[in-house]
């Protein structure tokens, strides 16, 4: 049986927040790349149908990043202070991926971890700070989300802020499958990871 018009305008609206919100992170992710064009060290991985990159970003960048979209200089400097690494992910695989960043690893080559700056971290900071609402919403967007499913065909693009270090480290990325997150876990693993530094002129 054919649905009706009224049914077909019904089906129509209820998919159009879905087609919204996946329009929004493909342009967020092209739009993330292409503001971040110069990079140093980039390094990828892909496997199970994942596709995952990295670009670790330099205190210029980040200074020429968020300056230029109105953070108040007490905030920049603190994002310039600590190790910022932009992420993009696509699934290309056919089934539901869970994008969880509390969930990876940041390894020194002595097993010891490398601390993540959460955005817990960064709300409270920002808080404390008093740097205003729309700064905070500024700033959020550029965030990997904290958790959020990634439909098949699906990318997303975002930064993760570590606490600096000079260390190398390993990327340990760890992802639930499946729409209840009960499929096989994937796990991908970039190494070799290090916070860009400035370029010294002679």
């Amino acid at each position: 049986m054919k649905p009706t018009n009224r049914q077909q305008s019904r089906l129509g609206k209820n998919t159009w927040p879905v087609v919204i919100v996946a329009v929004v992170m493909t342009l967020l992710a092209t739009a993330m790349g292409e503001v971040w064009a110069q990079s140093g060290q980039r390094l990828s991985q892909e496997s199970h149908g994942l596709k995952l990159r990295i670009a670790p970003r330099t205190p210029d960048q980040i200074l020429a990043f968020y300056t230029a979209r109105h953070l108040p200089e007490v905030a920049v400097k603190h994002l310039v202070a600590a190790c910022l690494i932009t992420v993009s992910v696509r699934n290309r695989s056919q089934k539901v991926v869970w994008l969880e960043p509390g969930r990876w690893r940041f390894v020194f080559d002595d097993g010891q971890s490398a601390e993540r700056l959460d955005r817990q971290y960064w709300d409270d900071l920002w808080q404390q700070l008093k740097v205003p609402l729309g700064s905070r919403a500024t700033f959020g967007w550029t965030q990997l989300p904290e958790s959020r499913d990634l439909q098949p065909g699906e990318p997303i693009g975002g930064n993760m802020v570590l606490k600096r270090t000079d260390k190398t480290f390993s990327i340990e990325v760890r992802m639930a499958t499946g729409k209840d997150k009960k499929g096989a876990e994937i796990v991908l693993r970039i190494p070799n990871v290090k916070c860009a530094t400035d370029k010294v002129s002679s």
